[in-house]
C-alpha cells in the first residue's frame, strides 16, 4: 500500500513539469521561485520545501517519510486548493531554459550526473524516460559536459592520455573544446592500449577505418604523443612518421538554374520562404543566419560567422530584398537548425528535387555558383563567402558549366539581386 502511496507521489511530482512547459521564461528568475515541493515529515512533525529534483532523489532513497494522505488525497477538496496555489506559485527555474525551436530543456545535476530532459508545451517535464547524455547535450543544447571521467595519474593508456590531454588544455579554455571532447569519445576511445605499444602502421590503419573526424584526430595525438615523450612515457614519436590525414576535396552541390527557378517561384509554400531568400541571397552557412544583422540603411547583412578567422564578412544585399525581409526579421530563423533542415528537406520532396549531400548547404553552394555566372571578381565573392583560400572558393563552391549564362541567374531573381 505505501508503495503504491510513493509511486503516486512520485506522479504528482512529475505533474509539475506541466506548470515549467507553459510558464512564461525568464533569466532572471531568483532563486527563491525555484519550483518548491511541500513534504510533511511525520517523525519531526515539520512542513519543508524542497525542489523536484530534490524530492524525487529522497524518495528513491527513502529518506523522506512523506504524509502521502494530506498531501495527494483526490477525494480532498481542502487539499486541492492547497495544490492548485502551490501549482499556480510555480515559475521556471534557473535550470530550465527555452530553446529557439520552442521547446524547453530542463537540466540538473544528480548524483554527479547531469541529466537533460526536453518537453514541449503541453508535455510532462521532467520525463526520466528521455534522458539525454551530456554529450548529446552539448550538440544539441550546448550545455556543460559531462562530468570528468576517473582516470589513473600512471594510466599510460592511449585513450586515457587523451583525456589527459583534454582536461589540461581544452576543457574550459577553447571555443572548441566541445569538438575535441567529441572526437576523443567517438573516436579516440577505441585505442585502449598502451601507447607504448603503438606503431606508425597501428595509427595509420586507424585513420583509414575513419569516415571523418582524421585531421582534428590526428591533431590530438600528435599533441599527445609529444606530451609523452617529454614525460619519458615513450622513447620516440611515431607521429613525426605519419602525415596529417587530408581528403581531396570534392566538388559541392548545388541547384543548377533550372531547380533554383523552381525552387525560387514556389517558396512561399514551403513554410521558410524568407529562409530560403536569405541563403540563396547571402551564400550564409545554415547556423550563421542565427548571428546576423541587417544595415537596413545601408542594405547588409552582417555575418558573425565562427568556423574561420574570415567567417565575420558583411554582404550586400539589395533594396528589394532588404524591404522584403524588414518587416519579417524578426520573425525569421526562430525554428532550430534540424527544423529548418527538415522543412527543406520536406520542400524538396514536394518539389522532386534531389540533391546529393546536405539540401541546405547546396543553398550556398549555390550562392557561389550564382557568383560566377554573374562575373563576380573571385576575391570578392571569396569574401562573401567567408572562405580562408581563393582556392576553396574556386575549387569547391563554383561550379562552371558553360551551357548556363548571366541572364539565367538574374532571370529567376530579378531586382533581388544587389549590384555586386
Amino acid at each position: 500500500m505505501r508503495r503504491e502511496k510513493l509511486d503516486e507521489l512520485k506522479d504528482y511530482i512529475l505533474r509539475i513539469g506541466d506548470i515549467i512547459a507553459e510558464a512564461e521564461f525568464e533569466h532572471d528568475v531568483k532563486e527563491s521561485k525555484r519550483p518548491q515541493f511541500t513534504i510533511h515529515d511525520t517523525t519531526t512533525n515539520t512542513i519543508t520545501y524542497a525542489p523536484i529534483n530534490h524530492a524525487i532523489d529522497g524518495l528513491q532513497a527513502g529518506k523522506i517519510n512523506p504524509n502521502i494522505d494530506n498531501l495527494i488525497s483526490k477525494s480532498s477538496a481542502e487539499n486541492s486548493e492547497i495544490q492548485k496555489e502551490e501549482l499556480e506559485f510555480m515559475r521556471i527555474p534557473k535550470n530550465v531554459t527555452k530553446r529557439q525551436d520552442g521547446r524547453y530543456m530542463w537540466r540538473e545535476q544528480i548524483n554527479n550526473t547531469q541529466h537533460i530532459l526536453y518537453s514541449r508545451k503541453g508535455e510532462n517535464l521532467p520525463d526520466f524516460s528521455k534522458r539525454k547524455t551530456a554529450y548529446e547535450a552539448e550538440q544539441l543544447g550546448r550545455t556543460r559536459a559531462q562530468p570528468r571521467l576517473a582516470i589513473s595519474r600512471k594510466s599510460n593508456i592511449l585513450s586515457d592520455l587523451c583525456w589527459k590531454y583534454y582536461y589540461r588544455y581544452k576543457e574550459g579554455k577553447t571555443k572548441n573544446a566541445a569538438d575535441y571532447a567529441g572526437a576523443i569519445r567517438n573516436h579516440l576511445e577505441v585505442l585502449n592500449k598502451a601507447i607504448t605499444e603503438y606503431t606508425k602502421n597501428d595509427i595509420i590503419d586507424f585513420y583509414n577505418s575513419m569516415k571523418s573526424g582524421q585531421k582534428l584526430c590526428h591533431q590530438i595525438l600528435r599533441l599527445v604523443f609529444e606530451d609523452a615523450l617529454e614525460n619519458d612515457l615513450i622513447k620516440k614519436n611515431i607521429m613525426l612518421n605519419v602525415k596529417n590525414p587530408t581528403k581531396k576535396s570534392k566538388k559541392g552541390s548545388w541547384f543548377i538554374p533550372k531547380h533554383q527557378k523552381l525552387i525560387w517561384e514556389n517558396r512561399h509554400m514551403s513554410g521558410m520562404a524568407h529562409e530560403i531568400e536569405f541563403y540563396l541571397l547571402t551564400g550564409a552557412r545554415r547556423e550563421e543566419a542565427f548571428n546576423t544583422t541587417i544595415d537596413f540603411d545601408r542594405c547588409f547583412a552582417r555575418i558573425d560567422g565562427t568556423k574561420t578567422e574570415t567567417a565575420i564578412r558583411s554582404v550586400k544585399i539589395s533594396e528589394r530584398f532588404r524591404d522584403v525581409i524588414k518587416s519579417n526579421w524578426s520573425k525569421m530563423f526562430k525554428a532550430h537548425e534540424d527544423t529548418l533542415t527538415k522543412t527543406f528537406n520536406d520542400y524538396l520532396e514536394k518539389l522532386k528535387i534531389k540533391i546529393k549531400g546536405k539540401a541546405i548547404h547546396a543553398l550556398r553552394h549555390s550562392f557561389g555558383s550564382n557568383c560566377y555566372y554573374l562575373e563576380v571578381p573571385l576575391e570578392q565573392c571569396k569574401y562573401m563567402m567567408g572562405h580562408s583560400s581563393i582556392k576553396i572558393t574556386s575549387d569547391i563552391y563554383q561550379t562552371i558549366d558553360p551551357t548556363y549564362t548571366k541572364e539565367d541567374i538574374t532571370s529567376i531573381y530579378g531586382d533581388f539581386l544587389p549590384e555586386f
